[in-house]
């Protein structure tokens, strides 16, 4: 998806990628910008029942392309298990219905870590590597930078990468920076607050 696109290609594009794949168990994307759509989905995002006419039956989690909101069909909130009694994690939002409290269809910031993990397979993982490849290739990228590497998924995706350039497949130069975290009681005191974390790499501290 990409944030340029309107609501119309956003479910248009979904709905291709399902019908196109009818065997996997959930559907996955992320791109979509809240700024194309109107009204009250402007603030609380776009509704579910936008993609549950699309996948009334498997769960479709769409993750916005600032990677701040998710946005969700009714099949992906049920096996979460999130209903109108779900209290809102601390640092997140679970967008509601302002009239029946019933989840709207978006979630915002650590509501999003309610959502079981993405799954993919290494074949799936090394073509969607090679497809970005070219994408960015036929754009005239030679490099890119993430960010946002972090444990779980990210951990295949990185070795992906040096899988594929171990082979010569990999053509466009990739940096990464890696997400870590603490536990919480490890410096999270009132006077012993952690605010920055310094590494040394490339033999400079940073």
């Amino acid at each position: 998806l990409s944030q340029k696109d309107d609501k119309d290609t956003i479910l248009a594009k979904a709905a291709k990628f399902i019908a196109a794949n009818p065997d996997l168990d959930a559907y996955y994307g992320n791109g979509w910008s809240v700024g194309v759509f109107e009204g009250e989905e402007t603030i609380r995002g776009p509704k579910k029942e936008r993609l549950d006419a699309i996948s009334p039956n498997k769960p479709v989690i769409l993750t916005s392309y600032d990677g701040h909101s998710i946005w969700v069909n009714s099949k992906a909130l049920e096996i979460a298990g999130i209903t109108k009694d779900t209290p809102d994690p601390e640092a997140g939002v679970i967008e509601r219905d302002p009239v029946t409290g019933e989840p709207w269809g978006t979630l915002k910031e650590a509501a999003m870590e309610l959502l079981p993990d993405e799954k993919y397979t290494l074949a799936q993982l090394i073509e969607g590597v090679k497809a970005f490849q070219a994408l960015m290739h036929s754009l005239g990228y030679t490099g890119i930078f993430s960010a946002t590497f972090s444990a779980g998924m990210d951990d295949e995706t990185s070795k992906v990468f040096k899988l594929l350039d171990d082979k010569g497949e990999l053509k466009m130069w990739v940096r990464a920076s890696k997400r870590s975290y603490l536990p919480r009681n490890t410096c999270h005191n009132t006077h012993f607050p952690c605010r920055r974390l310094f590494r040394k790499v490339e033999g400079a501290w940073r």
